[in-house]
């Protein structure tokens, strides 16, 4: 709850046509319902898979007990104004300008 009121507050005191706000439980925790854009960042399984392993130094079957504690892609997507597929680093980062324009265009 104290980090959900500083970011309030400090999402307020920003002067940037939008904010960022980054969660990785944002829908399980509720949280969605305070934004007004909701971009998704997807990949497939086993990439996301591969890269939890790698950098948590875990087994695939720890990454997949937590998968399964988490929503789905497809319900995720399903309350999101915008899905980002994070497979190369390239495509990704167009899609995040294509999204950017298309948010600063309807501010």
């Amino acid at each position: 709850p104290a980090l959900a009121e500083y970011f309030k507050r400090w999402a307020k005191e920003q002067t940037s046509p939008y904010v960022l706000k980054e969660a990785a439980i944002l829908f399980e925790s509720g949280s969605y319902k305070d934004c007004d854009y909701i971009i998704t960042v997807t990949a497939p399984e086993e990439v996301r898979i591969a890269r939890v392993m790698a950098r948590d130094h875990c087994t695939e079957a720890q990454v997949r007990v937590r998968m399964s504690q988490q929503w789905s892609d497809a319900q995720r997507i399903a309350l999101s104004n915008a899905v980002i597929e994070n497979i190369d680093l390239e495509s990704a980062k167009e899609q995040v300008k294509r999204i950017h324009f298309q948010l600063c265009q309807s501010l």
